[in-house]
C-alpha cells in the first residue's frame, strides 16, 4: 500500500503523513489510531510496545553528561584563553 493510499484510508493528508515520516516527527494518538485502522493493526498493541521500550535513564548517565558538559566548557575556555571555573570553585 502506498503512502498516499495509507493517508487516504486513514483520513490524513498525504503531505501531513509525509512530513511526519520524513522528519521523524511524532504522531498524535488519533493519528496512530487512524493509521492502525488503515494498516490493520491494533493501536493499543503498538502503544503497549512503546511503553516497554522506554526505560528511565540511570543516574550515572546524568553524571556522565554533567562531566562531559564541564569538560566541554573547559575546552572552550581554553580556546578563548580564559580559565574555566570548575563546579567546585563555583560552589556547585
Amino acid at each position: 500500500m502506498s503512502r498516499a493510499a495509507v493517508a487516504r484510508v486513514a483520513g490524513l493528508s498525504d503531505s501531513y503523513l509525509s512530513e511526519r515520516l520524513m522528519l521523524r516527527k511524532s504522531f498524535t494518538l488519533s493519528d496512530i489510531e487512524a493509521l492502525g485502522r488503515a494498516l490493520h493493526f491494533e493501536p493499543s498493541d503498538f502503544l503497549a510496545g512503546i511503553d516497554t521500550d522506554i526505560q528511565p535513564t540511570p543516574a550515572s548517565h546524568h553524571d556522565v553528561g554533567a562531566i562531559g558538559d564541564h569538560r566541554h566548557e573547559e575546552r572552550f575556555a581554553a580556546d578563548r584563553g580564559d580559565e574555566a571555573v570548575t563546579p567546585e570553585e563555583a560552589g556547585d
